[in-house]
């Protein structure tokens, strides 16, 4: 064989090896303008022959950008078509949803830029955290925050004064500790932001109950220490009885706890009923019971518990 002398090829040519081209490089098997090394170009595309270019999307004729786990939120695989490896697109579930303390994360996505973060954060408020989002409901003081207490089914702030009803909804059947509020021998309704009750003439005596739970259960009421009410009747100088229902610690009532007795006449007025040396634990329902059995009305407004 004899050796002889050939001319370099030109861009786009095939070639072997960097001598073979006119301009010192071959890559991807053609003379090429450059040693095109970097990421996701390539220099054989058809139309762009001896030309360095981005490497079309999904496209990977180096091994450059294997899949990576969607958690890392990193390359998806194949190029991106701008000269990089594709990442797992914004919106990418890359962890779960979680909650700690007070504040609740949604599940993580991937931005779209190759990084991990919570979709949206919120703080729970009053409630504590669940296994992994906010509490909405408590049975005790630990599914609340610090600084609030289980009151009802719902966490109120601690330092506040909890409204048990203002009567200002439509329904006369719940207040708003979402829990039952129950008249015996009378009827009730709701009648100008009032909650009026009148005695049926059935056995046993008129009484409305305001209970805290809405399975009717016992909550702990030790952190306050004073009821609050409005109350008025049809008919002047009415005796009315109050009540805590107390349980026996299994959503049976154990014992009516008489808190005081109060003239009650025509005229809106608040009463406040210390607290301070009841029984506040298994409490179940306040109750009202007037004295006399007739057919006065008797109108009650704004139920509040005060630290």
């Amino acid at each position: 064989m004899s050796n002889k002398c050939v001319p370099k090829r030109a861009l786009g040519q095939s070639c072997g090896l960097g001598r073979e081209c006119t301009s010192g490089h071959c890559a991807n098997g053609v003379c090429c303008s450059s040693a095109c090394t970097e990421a996701c170009h390539a220099c054989h595309l058809p139309g762009t022959e001896g030309t360095c270019t981005p490497t079309p999307v999904g496209a990977d004729f180096r091994g450059e950008c294997p899949a990576d786990p969607a958690a890392s939120c990193q390359r998806v695989g194949g190029c991106n078509g701008a000269g990089a490896c594709r990442l797992h697109p914004l919106g990418t579930t890359c962890g779960a949803a979680t909650c700690s303390g007070t504040t609740e994360q949604g599940p993580a996505t991937c931005n779209g830029l190759g990084t991990c973060g919570p979709s949206w954060i919120r703080l729970c408020g009053a409630y504590a955290c669940g296994a992994s989002s906010c509490l909405t409901s408590c049975t005790g003081a630990a599914g609340c925050a610090s600084g609030s207490n289980c009151l009802g089914s719902g966490c109120v702030p601690a330092a506040g004064a909890a409204i048990v009803d203002d009567f200002a909804d439509t329904d006369a059947s719940k207040n708003r500790l979402n829990g039952p509020v129950i008249a015996e021998s009378a009827t009730i309704s709701q009648v100008a932001g009032e909650a009026k009750f009148v005695w049926t003439a059935g056995a046993g005596g008129a009484a409305l109950s305001e209970a805290f739970r809405s399975n009717g259960c016992e909550v702990e009421l030790g952190a306050y220490k004073k009821l609050r009410f409005s109350l008025r009747a049809s008919a002047a100088s009415k005796r009315v009885s109050v009540y805590f229902t107390i349980g026996n610690g299994a959503c049976v009532k154990e014992s009516n706890n008489r808190l005081t007795i109060i003239t009650v006449g025509t005229a809106p007025a608040v009463h406040e009923v210390d607290l301070t040396t009841a029984l506040r634990s298994r409490v179940m329902n306040i109750r009202w019971q007037p004295q006399t059995d007739d057919a006065t009305e008797y109108f009650l407004d704004d139920v509040t518990l005060v630290p």
